[in-house]
């Protein structure tokens, strides 16, 4: 990971963006860092972390393990919130401000080797009817968010064919919802 930061950072684009992105200054950073901080610990993590464990949940469920509960609970969220806290203080640090969601996969790949962790240590203190309900719960979850991002895509994507054939002019006030994609076209966010 290192190697590859570093190729990115002497990078020519590295460069161009750091130019069009703003400087908050310290307490612009101290602020929006600990806003970012906070909604991703209330606002975006909660439900996928759930997902997280009731997804890694077979795999621990037959693992039983004498250990203090609220122990390894406190050194997993407390190793949690390090990593989100530095995390989001580094993007908003590079990015002038909150980055979007394509940049927190390192988050998301802390979220699961804690949880796992966690798992590891107290899925056998987990009462496994409730884990059944909840997998249910992340089933529906993730079978609406396909069928949300299915019904999204084609529009999404007739919409860039067209631009890019020449056929309509941009507006990015008409940019339809791209869905969990990327946006092709600038201009737009």
């Amino acid at each position: 990971m290192a190697v590859s930061f570093g190729i990115a950072l002497a990078g020519d684009g590295h460069g161009k963006r750091e130019a069009a992105l703003p400087d908050p200054g310290m307490l612009g950073l101290l602020i929006k860092g600990a806003y970012f901080s906070a909604k991703m610990a209330l606002y975006h993590t909660p439900l996928r972390m759930l997902m997280v464990l009731v997804i890694l949940f077979p795999l621990f469920a037959e693992h039983k393990k004498n250990i203090n509960f609220l122990s390894v609970t406190l050194k997993a969220a407390g190793a949690w919130f390090v990593v989100v806290i530095f995390h989001t203080y580094f993007i908003t640090y590079i990015m002038g401000d909150y980055g979007p969601e394509r940049a927190w996969s390192f988050i998301s790949f802390c979220n699961v080797m804690i949880a796992g962790w966690w798992l590891y240590h107290c899925s056998g203190m987990l009462n496994v009817m409730l884990m059944k309900i909840l997998s249910w719960g992340v089933s529906m979850v993730m079978a609406f968010t396909l069928f949300k991002q299915l019904n999204t895509l084609p529009v999404y994507h007739a919409y860039v064919k067209s631009i890019s054939t020449k056929e309509v002019n941009f507006d990015p006030e008409k940019v339809p919802d791209s869905g969990l994609l990327h946006r092709v076209t600038m201009g737009m966010d």
